[in-house]
């Protein structure tokens, strides 16, 4: 698929980074310079049978996998969350956005966001994450939280600590969770969140850079999986139906 030109998402409706679950950077570090790259999504899904508005039917199988524009995007967004309670959806609808920015100490912090705005019938593990390259994360400095809002404004939240499932390699940072809220409510957007910071760990590098990376699995089954993430590449050794989002890459030159 063709990507699209790097763009800052926007949050959609009333789900904002205020509900202060995207962590602010440490005390003292500002941006000197800052990328991100985004990849609107949408994945096409035989006719469902009957689950819950905005709510997609994942055992009918996938038929394709589109790239969109931002517009396209927001366009299908808006049609989906709009949908009276008789209506079902077939199409998935995700946006992933990867932040590489260098701070005014030398360091580097790395930002990911995943905006899901049609939800998936299986929700018991996905995996967020972010692999690096000319960069050492910085142990301790992990962070991970998703929110999510419904068809009435009710909101919820849930943050990923020491007890997570983590991948904490020297070239990345990921973790997997379930989907939350559980059942199939009128959910009009989930989003997640993962960030860490970095150091330069190559003297001689011209660039560094992150590589945004998200699988949902697409079965019902009850698994912990094992995973690992070095710079761009990102692989599942656990045995299911996974979906992979195309993985995003923002790079800094460095001075």
């Amino acid at each position: 698929m063709k990507k699209s030109n790097a763009t800052k998402l926007i949050f959609a409706g009333t789900l904002v980074v205020g509900l202060g679950l995207y962590p602010s950077k440490s005390e003292g570090k500002e941006d000197l310079k800052s990328v991100t790259e985004t990849i609107y999504i949408e994945s096409v899904y035989a006719l469902p049978g009957t689950i819950a508005p905005n709510v997609y039917n994942e055992t009918n199988g996938l038929i394709e996998t589109n790239e969109l524009t931002k517009e396209e995007y927001y366009k299908k967004r808006d049609s989906i969350n709009t949908q009276n309670d008789n209506d079902r959806t077939e199409t998935s609808l995700r946006a992933m956005s990867t932040t590489l920015s260098e701070n005014n100490d030398g360091s580097y912090s790395i930002r990911q966001q995943i905006n899901w705005n049609s939800q998936p019938s299986n929700r018991n593990e996905d995996i967020i994450g972010v692999g690096v390259d000319n960069l050492a994360v910085t142990r301790g400095s992990e962070s991970g939280s998703q929110q999510w809002i419904d068809a009435l404004g009710n909101t919820g939240s849930e943050q990923y600590g020491e007890s997570a499932n983590w991948d904490r390699s020297g070239q990345g940072y990921g973790y997997s969770f379930n989907l939350l809220p559980t059942g199939n409510r009128g959910i009009t957007e989930v989003v997640h969140f993962l960030s860490f910071d970095a150091e330069l760990n190559n003297s001689s590098a011209l660039n560094v850079s992150a590589y945004g990376q998200y699988a949902h699995l697409q079965e019902s089954l009850s698994v912990t999986p094992s995973f690992s993430l070095s710079g761009a590449s990102f692989s599942v050794s656990t045995v299911a139906d996974w979906e992979y989002h195309p993985n995003t890459h923002a790079s800094l030159s460095v001075n």
